[in-house]
C-alpha cells in the first residue's frame, strides 16, 4: 500500500480545516477554543484511505503566532496541501508555510483554491498567477496541480481528491531504523502513556524496546496503533499513535526523538548546509531557533564558509543540548519573528577536523560524494575509520557503506568489524610490532591478543600488517603465534606456566591482574588464561577475586600474617591490613574475606577477631 503524509498549510480562515472535513468527514477544530474562535490552535490529524493509497493529514495552523506549531508537523510532510483563498489571494501566512515546506525539502505541492465558487473565473486565474510567482521563488517545491474547489461542488472535491491520491511519497532518510518524533503526548485511562508522530524509517511492533533519546531512557512499545485501530506494527510514512512503558508523562513532551536503540548518538555541535529564506538574511554567530522534526531549542549559528554566492553556506550548528541528527536531515531556522532559513544536516557526528576540512567534507558530502567524504575521514581518523555509525552518519547501511569503501585506493577494509584503515596506519603497527619482538626474545603473541592490546587495530588489520613480515623472513608463525626467528620457547604451554608463576610470586601479596602480566611477559593472552587456570588447578595459585590471583604460599603466608596483626592490635580491619603490609584497599578486602572461611575468626561489622 502507498503511504503518504500530506500537510494543509496556508493562511488563517483559507478553509484548510473545512477542505479536510468535506475529503474525510473529520472536522480537525476539537477544542472549546477552536470552535468558539473559529481557527485551529494546533496540530491535527485525520486519515483518508482508497484502493491501495493510504494518506494522513496533518492539519497546521495558520495563524503567524502558531507558526512554529506548523513547524513541528512539517518535518514529516511527503507532501503539501496548500490551500489559497480566490477572494484573498496569496497573503503573509500563505508564503511562510510554503517557505517552511520548500526549505524542509518538501518536492511537491498541490494547491488548492478555496472558495471559488464565490469569486469570478477571472480572479481564479489571477489567484493562480499569484501562486505560480509565488512558487518561482521556491527552489525545491514543484507545483504538481492548482485546483480550484470549493465544499459546496462535489465535483472539485473529487478532483482534489483524485489528484492527491496520485501523490508518491518522498524518499525516507535515515539509513533503515525506527525513527519518530513525539508531536502529542497524553494520558489514556487504563493504558498509561500514549505518544503520536510518524515514523520517519524503519518500522516499530509491540514489544520493542526503543530509545527516548532526548531523555536517555529505555521505552517499551506495549501496543501500536494506526489511524485509530490497533496494529501488529507501523512502518515509514505511518502515523501511529504508541502505549509506551518506561517514562512518566510529565517526562515526555513534543519534540523527545525516539530511535532503535543503539543506532544514534547526540552532539552540541553538528556541521550543515544553511541557506537564508526569501529576503532574509543570516548572520555569523547569531542567536537562533532551530527546529529538528518536532524539537525546538536555541542555538547557535557560526558561518563557516559560502556554499554560493547567493545566501547559502556551510555552517555549525552549536547548542546546549545534544542534537540527535541524521544525515540529510532538514530543519528549519528562526528568530524572534520570522522563519529566517534553513537547511540539511552534512555533518550529524562530530569529527577531530579543522574549518577547512570540515568545509571540504561538507561539500563533497552536500553533492552526495560518498567515497570522496570516506577519503577525507580515513586521513583524519589515522588509526582506522569506523562505519559503525554509517547509518547516522551517513543514512547508509552498513552494507551500502562498505560497498563504497571497497571501491578506495590504498585502504583494507575490514567488513566484519566494520573499519576502514588508511595503508599507511599498516606500517605504523609493523613498526611496533617489530619493536615488540626487537625488546623481548620470547615474546609470543596472536593477532587477537594485538588487537585487544590496541583497541584500534582489529585482529583482520593486525594479520594484514604482520603476515607480510612472516613472508619476509623476520617473524615466524607457529600455532597462531608471532614469534622472532630466534625465538628459543620450545614449550610454549611450559613457559607460560613457568613465566606467570613467576611473576605473581615475585608480587609477593599484589600482584598485577593477569592481563597486565600477561602484557609484561609479551605472552599471548588466550595462552595465559590456559596457564593460569592450569596453576590454579595444580594448586600453586589461589584465585582471591575477580582478576586477583596470588601465589599459595604468600597466601599461607598472609593468613600467618593476619592473625598476628589481630593478636598485636586485638583485631584487623581494612585500614589496619593496608598500613601494616602496604596494600590497596581491594587487596586488604580479598585478604580479609579469605581469612573469614577460617573457623577460629570472627567477623564483628568490618573488624575480624580470633573466636
Amino acid at each position: 500500500m502507498k503511504r503518504l503524509i500530506v500537510g494543509t498549510a496556508g493562511h488563517i480562515d483559507h478553509g484548510k480545516t473545512a477542505l479536510i472535513k468535506a475529503l474525510t468527514g473529520f472536522d480537525g477544530d476539537q477544542t472549546k477554543d477552536e470552535k468558539s474562535r473559529g481557527i485551529t490552535l494546533d496540530l491535527s490529524f485525520c486519515h483518508l484511505e482508497e484502493s491501495d493509497v493510504s494518506i494522513s493529514f496533518v492539519d497546521a495552523p495558520g495563524h503567524e503566532k502558531l507558526v512554529k506549531n506548523m513547524i513541528a508537523a512539517a518535518f514529516e510532510f511527503d507532501a503539501l496541501l496548500l490551500v489559497v483563498s480566490a477572494d484573498d489571494g496569496v497573503m503573509p501566512q500563505t508564503i511562510e508555510h510554503l517557505a517552511i515546506a520548500d526549505l524542509l525539502g518538501v518536492k511537491s505541492a498541490i494547491v488548492a483554491v478555496s472558495k471559488s465558487d464565490k469569486v469570478s473565473k477571472e480572479r481564479v486565474n489571477e489567484v493562480k498567477r499569484q501562486i505560480g510567482d509565488l512558487f518561482k521563488k521556491c527552489l525545491e517545491i514543484k507545483i504538481a496541480h492548482i485546483i480550484p474547489v470549493s465544499i459546496h461542488q462535489d465535483e472539485t472535491i473529487a478532483a482534489l481528491k483524485n489528484a492527491l491520491l496520485s501523490l508518491e511519497p518522498i524518499a525516507r532518510n535515515g539509513g533503515g531504523f525506527f525513527r519518530y518524533y513525539c508531536d502529542r503526548v497524553f494520558v489514556s485511562k487504563g493504558r498509561g502513556v500514549v505518544v503520536t508522530g510518524a515514523v520517519l524509517d524503519g518500522e516499530v511492533k509491540e514489544g520493542d524496546k526503543i530509545s527516548a533519546c532526548d531523555l536517555n531512557k529505555e521505552l517499551s512499545v506495549r501496543a501500536v496503533q494506526t489511524h485509530n485501530k490497533p496494529a501488529q506494527k507501523a512502518i515509514s510514512g505511518d502515523r501511529a499513535a504508541l502505549n509506551v512503558k518506561g517514562a512518566e508523562p510529565r517526562e515526555l513532551y513534543r519534540g523527545v526523538l525516539l530511535a532503535k536503540k543503539g543506532y544514534l548518538r547526540g552532539f552540541n555541535r553538528i556541521g550543515a548546509f544553511v541557506r537564508a529564506a526569501c529576503d532574509q538574511e543570516l548572520k555569523h554567530d547569531e542567536t537562533v531557533q532551530f527546529f529538528i522534526g518536532a524539537n525546538r531549542f536555541e542555538a547557535r549559528l557560526l558561518l563557516l564558509d559560502r556554499a554560493s554566492p547567493n545566501g547559502e553556506f556551510y555552517a555549525e550548528i552549536i547548542a546546549e543540548r545534544e542534537i540527535f541528527a541524521v544525515f540529510g536531515d532538514r530543519f528549519v531556522l528562526r528568530n524572534s519573528e520570522n522563519t529566517i532559513g534553513g537547511g540539511e544536516v552534512l555533518l550529524p557526528i562530530g569529527d577531530p577536523l579543522n574549518k577547512k576540512q570540515k568545509t571540504l567534507l561538507m561539500s563533497v558530502l552536500k553533492d552526495r560524494k560518498f567515497d570522496e567524504a570516506f577519503a577525507i575521514l580515513i586521513k583524519a581518523h589515522g588509526k582506522g575509520f569506523g562505519l559503525i555509525s554509517s547509518n547516522q552518519r551517513f543514512a547508509l547501511s552498513h552494507e551500502n557503506a562498505l560497498e563504497i569503501a571497497e571501491t578506495l585506493k590504498d585502504v583494507f577494509v575490514d567488513r566484519d568489524a566494520l573499519v576502514i584503515y588508511d595503508l599507511s596506519a599498516r606500517k605504523a603497527l609493523q613498526n611496533i610490532a617489530l619493536e615488540i619482538f626487537a625488546k623481548n626474545r620470547r615474546a609470543m603473541l596472536s593477532a587477537q591478543t594485538i588487537s585487544d592490546r590496541f583497541k584500534w587495530a582489529s585482529k583482520a588489520f593486525v594479520q594484514s600488517a604482520l603476515d607480510p613480515l612472516v613472508d619476509s623472513g623476520k617473524l615466524k608463525l607457529e600455532n597462531s603465534l608471532y614469534r622472532r626467528v630466534d625465538c628459543d620457547v620450545t614449550d610454549a604451554a611450559e613457559y607460560a606456566k613457568e613465566a606467570i608463576y613467576s611473576q605473581i610470586a615475585a608480587a609477593n601479596f599484589s600482584p598485577e591482574a593477569p592481563y597486565n602480566i600477561y602484557d609484561a611477559l609479551d605472552l599471548d593472552r588466550f595462552e595465559g588464561d590456559k596457564a593460569l587456570k592450569t596453576l590454579t588447578k595444580q594448586g600453586k595459585v589461589t584465585r582471591l577475586s575477580h582478576n586477583l590471583f596470588v601465589a599459595s604460599e604468600r597466601l599461607s603466608d598472609m593468613m600467618l600474617a593476619l592473625r598476628t596483626l589481630i593478636k598485636e592490635a586485638g583485631y584487623a580491619d581494612v585500614q589496619n591490613v593496608k598500613a601494616r603490609f602496604n596494600l590497596s584497599r581491594k587487596y586488604a578486602v580479598a585478604y580479609l574475606e579469605r581469612l573469614d572461611q577460617f573457623g577460629d575468626i570472627r567477623r564483628d561489622d568490618n573488624r575480624r577477631y580470633l573466636a
